[in-house]
């Protein structure tokens, strides 16, 4: 079982690799209603026309790569849930956008994993990309981390990445992602 956190790593180098150089990820958990919402949003050039076929297993844009299995992959731990997982454009950002919405008490949910250390290496590795998370527990917004603000108060990527890893990892398990 693939943990949450790899499929979001997965919708990060997508994006980076796509062309953007700005990625919002939203995180959103309503045990009332019973969802975990997750939003990959950023300014590349977006999905290609046929974006159905971006869903389906060894499908890829990339003139060097073979396979394709990420949003595949990431659509299977979606329904799996009795989720769904709608791919498109950004509103806020105009490139593309994944939305993954997993039934939170479903059995068959995958646990987070290390979500602080996916989004910290990202950002270390990537000093010219500029992240933006947020983290809401229903509609309480408990984070909001953005890489730039973040370089323009600390000037070490060693503590910036350490500051995200601990901050992102500290307030989800907060939430109690545990499984049902």
């Amino acid at each position: 079982m693939i943990e949450i956190s790899q499929h979001i790593l997965d919708l990060l180098e997508n994006s980076i690799n796509a062309g953007a150089s700005e990625i919002y990820l939203t995180i959103r958990v309503d045990k009332k209603q019973n969802f975990l919402w997750i939003v990959v949003e950023d300014n590349g050039p977006g999905f290609p026309e046929e974006v159905e076929n971006a869903l389906t297993p060894f499908f890829t844009t990339k003139r060097d790569k073979k396979t394709g299995l990420g949003l595949s992959l990431a659509k299977q731990a979606v329904e799996q849930t009795g989720g769904v997982l709608n791919i498109g454009r950004s509103e806020i950002l105009g490139g593309a956008k994944v939305e993954m919405c997993f039934v939170y008490s479903h059995i068959d949910r995958a646990p987070m994993g290390d979500l602080g250390s996916a989004v910290a290496g990202m950002v270390f590795t990537c000093p010219n990309i500029s992240f933006t998370v947020k983290i809401f527990n229903d509609d309480d917004m408990l984070l909001e981390i953005n890489s730039e603000k973040l370089r323009e108060k600390y000037k070490d990527d060693f503590e910036i990445s350490n500051l995200i890893e601990k901050t992102i990892n500290e307030v989800y398990e907060s939430l109690d992602f545990r499984q049902p």
